[in-house]
């Protein structure tokens, strides 16, 4: 190890086998930890889009069944907004978190429960709301 100047260090090591296990190792435990990272990341963003979904299809499915029991044609347009919705839950891919088109089709059931929630006047306290 050669020292320059007072703050500045410069290490040389000689190509070889101390070098390559050194390396080796590293990549070894790097790599290790960055795919236990990934796990746990993984696992935490798979329970907020299961609980997103969850909460969609309890909210569509009880608003859907209230709208039943009163069969005017005042509730047709809600029902059928709450039928498309139930559609993009039951379309969503939960067991296929690779697929490609999962974040376009989060998107669009968001927008759904949006505009499901404008025709039915609700709209929940932030208090009470769930954090996705």
């Amino acid at each position: 190890m050669a020292i320059h100047g007072s703050n500045s260090y410069e290490f040389s090591f000689e190509q070889g086998s101390h070098q390559d296990a050194g390396f080796a190792e590293g990549l070894q435990i790097g790599g290790k930890a960055g795919e236990d990272e990934g796990h746990r990341l993984g696992q935490v963003q798979g329970s907020k889009v299961g609980s997103e979904v969850g909460f969609y299809k309890g909210f569509a499915s009880a608003w859907h069944n209230i709208l039943l029991k009163d069969s005017s044609e005042k509730h047709r347009k809600k029902l059928k907004v709450l039928s498309q919705l139930l559609g993009l839950i039951d379309g969503f891919p939960l067991q296929e978190p690779q697929d490609p088109s999962l974040q376009e089709k989060m998107e669009a059931m968001r927008a759904k429960y949006k505009q499901v929630s404008s025709l039915l006047g609700v709209v929940p306290e932030k208090s009470q709301e769930l954090c996705f």
